[in-house]
């Protein structure tokens, strides 16, 4: 479990180096008419996509080695990192990684398995699940796909499962099956 939050808070300050780096450096890429303006109160460059309340704090960013832009304002992402940070209860932080990702309407789709990883352990250490999708208006991850939850000493199994970043809370759908070890 040392090891868990010793590699979570080393993704962390990777993240936030390429956050500053993408922020502090301008290229051809990054900078001129090519910003998307149908996406409001958000920042994309090569790397970095953050979104901010009307204070001006991050919601969520999104890392990723690679960013390709399609057609339509439609954006494709490679080893994605994730993350929603609670600055106030930084307990309630929520990390995600996969290897692609895909923007498009404001819906960032996982199509690839998924793994989501918390600092909290009386909620849960970290979940897999796959064909997951992140709305950008409510901030709701959702999967209509099997999700497994690790906890200290239980796994949950379910059918379906929405996490809600804002509350930051979650709910199970379908059939649930918790399995305790103690």
């Amino acid at each position: 479990m040392i090891i868990q939050k010793r590699l979570i808070f080393v993704f962390v300050l990777l993240a936030i180096s390429i956050g500053f780096y993408s922020l502090y450096t301008n290229d051809d890429e990054t900078t001129g008419a090519d910003a998307p303006v149908a996406l409001p109160q958000m920042e994309l460059t090569n790397a970095v996509m953050s979104n901010f309340d009307p204070l001006g704090n991050s919601q969520y960013v999104v890392i990723s080695s690679t960013v390709t832009k399609g057609q339509d304002n439609t954006f494709n992402f490679n080893n994605v990192l994730a993350y929603s940070l609670n600055q106030e209860n930084l307990d309630n932080s929520v990390f995600m990684r996969t290897s692609t990702a895909y923007l498009e309407n404001k819906i960032i789709r996982f199509n690839n398995p998924v793994q989501i990883f918390t600092i909290n352990d009386s909620r849960f250490e970290r979940a897999n699940l796959s064909n997951a999708e992140f709305n950008l208006n409510t901030n709701i991850l959702s999967s209509n796909s099997p999700i497994t939850i690790f906890g200290q000493s239980y796994t949950t199994k379910a059918a379906g499962f929405r996490f809600f970043l804002k509350e930051n809370r979650y709910t199970l759908e379908g059939d649930v099956e918790t399995n305790y070890g103690f």
